[in-house]
C-alpha cells in the first residue's frame, strides 16, 4: 500500500520515503534489512509505504555519556585519618594511621580534609577525573509535515496517512485476558530522504527505528473547515523517531 501527499508527489526534487515494516522476533524467524547495521528481527515485507514532501527541517540528537567525577576521594581519607588522630589521642590510645602520604598532600589538603577549612581559610575541592560510558542510548529524530489540502480526495488522503503512522506506532491486543493485558509490538519504520527517484545523500541516512511518539493536529486558530466535507483546511503531524542500532565514528563514516 503506497499513500503520498500531494498526489506524485515523488515526482518533486525532494521529498522522504517512510516504509512501515512488520516486528519479527528471531525466535520466529526474524531477519535483518538490507543494509542493516543490526541483527534485529524485521520482516523483509514492507507493510505500508508513505510519500510525502519535505516541508521541514530535520533535526538529530546523539548524545554521549561523559562524566566528571571526584578523581579518588584523597580528602575525605585525609579528613578521617586526622580525626582518627585526634580521637584516638583524646582517649588516650595510640592510633595507626592509614597508608597516606600527608607531605605529599600538604597541610592545607589536611586542614581542608579534616573539615577544619572554614576556621583555616581555606576551600579545597578534589581534582576531576573524566569518565567516558559510552553513547547514551539511540540517535533521536523528529519529522514535522503539514497538510493543506485542496480538494476532498486530498482531505481523506491526509487524514488517512495520519491515521496510519498513529496505527503502525500503536501496538495491538495479543489475546483477550480478563488477568493482564498483552500486546504484540509495534511497527518499525525506514524513513528515507529522497532526490526523485534516487536516494538524496546530502541528508544523512537513517537506520531502522521505531517511532516513540505521534502528534497530530487538526485545524489551525482559524477553525475553518470545507462546507462538503466539514474536514479542517489544515492538518499536521509530527512524529518522534529512535533508531534500534547505536551510532558510532564507523556508522556516521558510512553515511547514517
Amino acid at each position: 500500500m503506497l499513500l503520498s501527499f500531494p498526489e506524485n508527489v515523488s515526482e518533486n526534487p525532494t521529498w522522504v520515503k517512510y516504509d512501515i515494516w512488520e516486528y519479527i522476533p528471531k525466535t520466529q524467524g526474524g531477519k535483518a534489512l538490507s543494509g542493516s547495521h543490526f541483527n534485529g528481527g524485521v520482516s523483509k515485507n514492507a507493510i505500508a509505504s508513505i510519500a510525502l514532501s519535505s516541508d521541514a527541517p530535520v533535526t538529530t540528537t546523539e548524545n554521549q555519556g561523559w562524566k566528571q567525577e571526584a578523581g579518588g576521594g584523597i580528602l575525605e581519607q585525609l579528613g578521617n585519618a586526622a580525626l582518627s588522630v585526634g580521637v584516638g589521642k583524646f582517649l588516650g590510645k595510640d592510633v595507626v594511621m592509614p597508608k597516606i602520604d600527608l607531605i605529599a598532600a600538604g597541610k592545607e589538603s589536611l586542614i581542608a580534609g579534616s573539615g577544619l577549612s572554614s576556621f583555616a581559610g581555606i576551600a579545597m575541592v578534589e581534582k576531576m577525573a573524566l569518565k567516558y560510558d559510552g553513547p547514551e542510548g539511540q540517535r533521536s529524530f523528529t519529522m514535522t509535515h503539514t497538510f493543506v489540502p485542496r480538494n476532498r480526495k486530498e482531505s481523506f488522503n491526509a487524514r488517512a496517512i495520519i491515521n496510519t503512522f498513529r496505527m503502525h506506532s500503536a501496538p495491538e491486543k495479543d489475546g483477550n485476558s480478563e488477568i493482564y493485558l498483552s500486546y504484540k509490538f509495534p511497527s518499525l519504520f525506514t524513513v528515507t530522504q529522497m532526490a526523485g527517484s534516487g536516494i538524496n545523500s546530502m541528508y544523512p541516512a537513517f537506520n531502522t527505528c521505531y517511532c516513540k511518539s505521534v502528534t497530530a493536529k487538526f485545524g489551525d486558530a482559524t477553525n475553518n473547515t470545507f462546507n462538503d466535507t466539514d474536514a479542517p483546511t489544515t492538518m499536521e503531524v509530527s512524529l518522534q523517531f529512535e533508531e534500534i542500532a547505536i551510532s558510532d565514528r564507523q556508522s556516521i563514516i558510512g553515511g547514517y
